[in-house]
């Protein structure tokens, strides 16, 4: 089977965006402040719930929320529905 282009371009994409994820749940857990920065665009938006604004924004509100946590932080993935294509058959 040969995948075309637009298939081999969708793949690529979703890698980027797992590997940008799996990037900014590590920052996230250590509160890397300038690696988590760099998993966002700089015109990004984010909703976290009790925070909605500009990406950046939110890496700043999480890092400073550290000294309030009584807690230790770790984020888990998992998948709850496949991802969907429209190349999927």
């Amino acid at each position: 089977m040969r995948l075309t282009d637009a298939q081999l371009m969708e793949l690529w994409d979703k890698q980027a965006l797992h590997d940008n994820i799996m990037l900014y749940v590590r920052a996230a857990d250590r509160h890397d402040r300038e690696l988590m920065r760099t998993t966002y665009w700089e015109d990004s938006w984010d909703d976290h719930g009790s925070y909605v604004g500009p990406g950046q924004g939110w890496v700043d509100a999480a890092v400073s929320w550290r000294d309030k946590l009584s807690y230790s932080c770790s984020h888990h993935l998992s998948r709850s529905r496949p991802i969907s294509s429209r190349f999927s058959s």
